[in-house]
């Protein structure tokens, strides 16, 4: 066996242990790791092994993938995206660690790499059955093992010092093991490992810097405009006519024993060139989330652990409130802000049951309602009574009537056109309008514009030459026509509700809606100028099989994720894991016990030789001659394994013949006199060039 052959390439004793305590430091599962490393490293000590064939190692092979199918259900259930891969990521020790065990304890320090693909193993079994000759390829997986844990530990987002230096430290250690083994003088190691490990590092820091300085930027930026699902309590744009894809997926569930009508994400009172804005500088607050401060200023906590958040002025209406008054809303938010608006009802005045121990809602002086510290999965409670006074605060003087310039001309002559400066009830005046949008437009999202006219705005193209469009087009033209005639107006943006369930209602992609909010009578009520026939489009019209399932899939772990926040379910669940994990656990012990095929003295005690063999010089450099041409064969002469030596580089083959010779006369021919201190000088000489080659 030479020293290129893949089998010697077997980790050093104790460097999986070191990597694997590295990573339960920085994944905070530090018992984990001392079990694993434990049961590894100690192999060179239990004397136990097994008789793992091609068929135990495709066994083990499966039970990782099988722990691996746990761990993405797992995160798939708690986290989406990205973040769940890398929870994945994270327990790759404990993924792999059969295949690494039936390595390390069977008899042959190999695994059958062909063993680990379907195709490549029925391709051996053909030809074994055929009678061909097999020759399948034999890895060492102790080194994949651990470039495998070290990456698990990258993945812990662990930024500290010691996070570094254990990086640099464990790469080192790694290469320059792999390297040597290889044949690299250890001179040309101690050189160029420096370089490299600096090298690494250093691009290493400046990625993960750039990332910490772009991630830290953005997230201020959300902070200080807004951090909502897609920014929606801060800003809107309108899309392009014609052209507005939306997904039919159910977004949110709804269980109430009427219909909501619209579901409410934010409102906006600053419009300019196709943008809606909350200008919460009008309202004299320094940041966008100083809106939202102390608007909710009493709270109570209920036996169950269960918070309701309200204004003080509304104490007794909670106390009074009613079963009907109650809305249940669930849903799944996979962006990964912590901080997200949600949907509100019709007259909301507190909120209740919000998913979360840490999670706690806000709301502005807009009325939109947002979740801080919030879980992926959303569920809570309104109060809600559609007669009551919206939280909404009064309109903001002449901002709720501001009309920018470029719209100015087209909504003065509409105005006029209906003669609504005329009339001096405002809901004679929202009558007007829906007949006018109802009779004279079209709703649609999908349509020709033809050429657009950039020297004209996009309200003007959508009242003066198409008359079609979406709803945010017939939102915006109907604030800007109510402010025209002195009535103070708010672009809205969320859901109109109108599919109802099996028991709840589902709110779709294709429900987004966009309507206008106007001051009559001292309370903010819906004016929506959208044709009504928006809503007899289809809510799952284009949706296939596909998007279906992974619908029904989506639910069904929406509402496990809330099934089993019940603290009596959880316990339950986890009672009923931990059995069959303790039953598994101890089949497999039971199987191991059962099918270990003999005791074995541990490698270590290859050196100290006991019985009556005689003991030579040559023993001592077994441990030597192992680095250099690979483990001796199950029943192999030592003195002909030790004869492999004259292959290497740099190895003189007399001495080796001497050696061997001296060696023999001792053991086998004690009535010879062999000079034992010549034979310490020449194996010393042997240890020298073994080393050295």
């Amino acid at each position: 066996m030479s020293k290129k052959d893949s089998h010697i390439l077997i980790p050093p004793i104790l460097l999986t242990s070191l990597v694997l305590l590295f990573w339960g430091l920085t994944s905070g599962s530090i018992l984990i790791a001392l079990v694993i490393a434990g049961i590894l490293d100690c192999r060179r000590w239990i004397p136990l092994k097994w008789d793992f064939d091609e068929s135990a190692q495709v066994k083990a092979f499966q039970f990782s993938l099988l722990l691996m199918i746990a761990g993405v259900a797992i995160s798939w259930i708690d986290d989406t995206g990205s973040a769940g891969a890398l929870n994945v990521m994270t327990w790759v020790p404990v993924i792999f660690f059969p295949i690494e065990f039936v390595q390390r304890y069977g008899q042959r320090n190999t695994v059958t790499l062909n063993s680990f693909f379907f195709l490549s193993r029925r391709r051996m079994a053909l030809d074994r059955k055929e009678g061909r000759e097999v020759h399948p390829t034999q890895i060492n997986t102790g080194y994949p093992y651990i470039f495998g844990v070290l990456t698990a530990a990258s993945t812990t987002e662990a930024l500290e010092w010691y996070f570094w230096g254990g990086i640099c430290v464990l790469t080192f250690a790694v290469v320059f093991s792999i390297s040597y083994g290889r044949g690299m003088r250890a001179r040309g190691l101690w050189l160029v490992m420096p370089i490299v490990v600096a090298l690494g590092w250093g691009i290493q820091w400046t990625m993960t810097t750039a990332y910490l300085w772009v991630k830290a930027h953005i997230e201020s930026f959300y902070k200080s405009s807004g951090s909502g699902t897609f920014l929606a309590d801060f800003t809107s744009y309108l899309g392009e006519l014609g052209n507005v894809e939306l997904n039919p997926k159910i977004e949110w569930r709804v269980w109430s024993d009427t219909n909501p009508e619209y579901l409410r994400l934010a409102s906006h009172n600053n419009y300019s060139q196709g943008q809606w804005t909350y200008d919460y500088s009008a309202e004299e607050y320094d940041k966008f989330d100083h809106s939202y401060r102390g608007f909710f200023d009493a709270e109570i906590e209920t036996q169950d652990g269960a918070v309701t958040y309200f204004r003080k002025t509304d104490r007794t209406l909670v106390e009074q409130s009613k079963k009907s008054d109650f809305l249940e809303i669930r849903g799944t938010i996979v962006q990964k802000q912590s901080t997200s608006v949600v949907p509100s009802a019709p007259g909301f005045y507190a909120v209740s049951g919000i998913l979360g121990e840490q999670t706690y809602a806000e709301v502005n002086s807009m009325g939109a309602l947002r979740f801080s510290n919030r879980d992926m999965v959303i569920s809570y409670s309104l109060y809600a009574d559609s007669k009551k006074i919206a939280l909404d605060k009064p309109p903001l003087g002449e901002v709720d009537l501001r009309i920018p310039a470029e719209e100015k001309q087209v909504i003065s002559g509409l105005v006029d056109q209906l003669g609504l400066r005329s009339m001096e009830d405002p809901k004679e005046v929202v009558a007007v309008l829906k007949h006018y949008f109802y009779s004279e437009f079209e709703y649609s999202t999908d349509f020709d514009p033809g050429d657009v006219d950039y020297n004209r705005s996009k309200i003007e193209w959508f009242l003066n030459d198409l008359k079609c469009g979406h709803c945010e087009y017939y939102a915006t033209a109907a604030v800007l026509l109510l402010r025209e005639v002195g009535i103070p107006s708010r672009y809205a943006m969320g859901y109109a509700v109108s599919e109802r369930g099996s028991d709840c209602w589902n709110v779709r992609g294709t429900n987004g809606h966009a309507w206008s909010r106007a001051y009559i009578d001292g309370n903010w009520i819906n004016v929506d100028l959208t044709p009504p026939d928006f809503r007899g489009v289809s809510s799952n019209a284009g949706m296939s099989a596909v998007d279906w399932l992974r619908e029904r899939i989506s639910l069904i772990r929406e509402d496990f994720f809330i099934w089993r926040q019940d603290p009596l379910n959880r316990s339950g669940l986890l009672v009923k894991v931990s059995i069959v994990a303790v039953f598994l656990f101890l089949w497999i012990i039971y199987r191991l016990w059962k099918h270990r095929s003999r005791k074995e003295a541990p490698q270590w005690a290859y050196t100290t030789w006991s019985g009556d063999s005689v003991v030579t010089p040559l023993h001592q450099l077994e441990r030597t001659i192992q680095k250099k041409i690979g483990l001796r064969a199950e029943g192999e002469p030592y003195a002909t394994w030790v004869g492999k030596l004259v292959s290497c580089e740099g190895v003189d083959r007399e001495l080796v013949a001497k050696v061997i010779q001296s060696h023999q006369q001792m053991r086998y021919d004690p009535s010879e006199k062999v000079d034992v201190k010549k034979l310490h000088s020449l194996v010393k000489e042997l240890r020298r060039q073994t080393r050295k080659g």
